[in-house]
């Protein structure tokens, strides 16, 4: 083993696991006399509707953050209405109040064809168990984040008002945390607002900091994301949608999405503050907000001055694109063609390095089953040594375990890193075994994990629509297959192996702070799968012969 290439290794790979967490999506804070998208100036704003809990539970409160919201409206240049449903049924059966604000904000000399809808709703969350206390959220951030980034889009939005083809509209919705009754109180009561609404953007928060994330469109989303394009520090995964449809979820937008096409934004990181007293103003991450307002400002600029979404029903497609960002390198998008032309080449590819590898003797069809065989049951014994851990830190906190949602966990990110971190070197020690016991190469190992994730691939695009998660590294890695055969251009394997981490890192923090701690037999899976490719693409190049 080379130590000079594997210091560049090292240093290379440590170097992108850090640049690639969220935060490399996050932009510089504007300063509050910036033009453009501050969210200096959204903190005024949120410390006023984070000032008390305004949850149903609340409705002085409530009532108070409405009218604030109102006059903040009118004063922005909206026409500002308020609609109110007497005696609603909320999720615990009682009768309460709730009222929406609507806003409307027309170009200048004309009437519009079609309208932006912007969309966060007005409560915050009505009282939860944390840690078997009693508590009630502030609102700061869910859903003051979005609440606030309307304000401060649609003011901005008035400064070139003139150049305006289209409309905007505000729905500021009630009761959302509670059944969601505001926005289906809404849609039956109220529905005249809805006319001519060709885009809709839901702006929530499911935690307090890191990147925002487009993480759902509605189908049909090949229009969408090409407006999409627009945004600046983009961070949005086809990938999250699909995850999103399995999961016992809802926002404002599940109950729109259908009719309209839309985007739904959301921070994710902190489950720990999320619906609990630290959601208040002293925990508000600016970065998080500047993110926001820097992906909605220019996507909803354009659609308020470009010609072709004069048109209410421009944005609505049959297809659905495949997307991922990469730090630095921005949104990637593969139409469903190019995306299956690409599985084909891969496929083929592959099955052409396995008939290589099988002819030059570098390992038999039997060695490919006792790889598979290894790599499958190492996968397994992972996974239930993380289910046993996430069982037992539900056990040792009080709380009832669940597998994609385990909040309040003390240490939870420790505990995670510390058992990833214990997969990866035990994986360095079997991988070791493997080449020296099997005599098995680099390559031979790396074909037969692409093979594999090849196949499961399918199986997710077959039971959610995406399978980015799996193929996008595998076809990363193919050119490592033919690479590594040649000394000389071995020292291409890093690029593979920065472009894999690029795309890997950001992702896997994304569903380990959306899915918490009871998900790490998912995490202890996928981190498996990963290592078996990068492995081997770093092991051809550390190689001096």
């Amino acid at each position: 083993m080379n130590t000079g290439r594997l210091f560049i290794a090292s240093l290379v790979v440590i170097t992108t696991l850090i640049l690639s967490l969220d935060n490399s999506f996050l932009p510089r804070v504007e300063e509050i006399d910036s033009k453009s998208f501050s969210a200096q100036r959204v903190k005024a704003d949120i410390k006023v509707i984070s000032k008390e809990p305004h949850s149903i539970d609340h409705p002085f409160e409530r009532e108070i953050v409405r009218n604030y919201l109102s006059d903040r409206l009118a004063e922005i240049g909206m026409d500002v209405t308020c609609y109110r449903y007497d005696s609603i049924q909320d999720r615990f059966k009682r009768s309460i109040d709730i009222a929406n604000l609507y806003a409307v904000s027309e170009p200048v000399n004309r009437s519009a064809g079609s309208y932006v809808m912007l969309i966060a709703h007005i409560d915050s969350r009505f009282k939860s168990m944390v840690n078997g206390r009693e508590e009630y959220s502030f609102g700061a951030a869910d859903d003051g984040y979005g609440l606030g980034v309307i304000l401060e889009v649609v003011n901005n939005a008035q400064k070139y008002r003139d150049k305006w083809i289209q409309g905007i509209k505000v729905l500021f919705t009630d009761s959302e945390e509670s059944n969601l009754e505001g926005i289906k109180n809404a849609i039956k009561h109220d529905s005249l607002i809805f006319n001519n609404v060709g885009f809709i953007i839901n702006i929530e928060a499911r935690g307090v900091k890191g990147a925002a994330i487009l993480f759902e469109t509605s189908a049909g989303n090949r229009n969408i994301i090409d407006l999409y394009k627009r945004a600046r520090y983009p961070y949005a995964y086809s990938l999250t949608t699909a995850i999103y449809r399995i999961l016992p979820n809802n926002t404002d937008f599940t109950i729109v999405k259908d009719r309209f096409p839309g985007m739904n934004f959301a921070v994710i990181d902190n489950l720990n503050y999320y619906h609990t007293k630290l959601d208040n103003f002293e925990n508000i991450s600016l970065k998080s907000i500047q993110h926001y307002g820097d992906q909605i400002e220019p996507i909803v600029e354009e659609y308020l001055i470009n010609p072709k979404y004069s048109q209410s029903d421009y944005l609505k497609s049959d297809k659905d694109l495949v997307f991922f960002s990469l730090p630095y390198l921005g949104l990637i998008t593969l139409t469903p063609n190019i995306y299956l032309i690409l599985k084909l080449i891969a496929f083929i590819l592959l099955l052409f390095s396995l008939l290589i590898n099988i002819k030059l003797k570098k390992f038999s069809s039997g060695d490919l089953i006792k790889i598979s065989l290894i790599l499958v049951g190492f996968i397994l014994l992972c996974s239930f040594v993380g289910y046993s851990i996430s069982r037992l830190a539900a056990t040792l906190n009080d709380m009832e375990f669940r597998f994609q949602y385990l909040p309040y966990i003390k240490s939870e990110y420790p505990i995670i890193a510390a058992f990833l971190l214990f997969i990866f070197f035990i994986f360095l020690l079997l991988y070791r075994r493997i080449t020296i016991n099997m005599r098995l190469s680099a390559n031979a190992i790396l074909t037969c994990g692409s093979l594999l994730l090849i196949i499961l691939s399918t199986l997710m695009f077959y039971y959610t629509g995406d399978s980015a998660l799996f193929f996008v590294p595998v076809l990363i890695s193919l050119p490592a297959l033919f690479t590594s055969r040649f000394k000389d251009l071995r020292f291409l394997n890093i690029i593979f192996i920065v472009l894999i981490i690029m795309f890997i890192t950001p992702l896997m923090y994304s569903l380990i702070v959306a899915l918490t701690i009871g998900s790490l037999i998912l995490f202890s899976a996928i981190f498996i799968m990963f290592l078996w490719i990068l492995a081997p693409i770093a092991d051809s190049f550390l190689r001096d012969v």
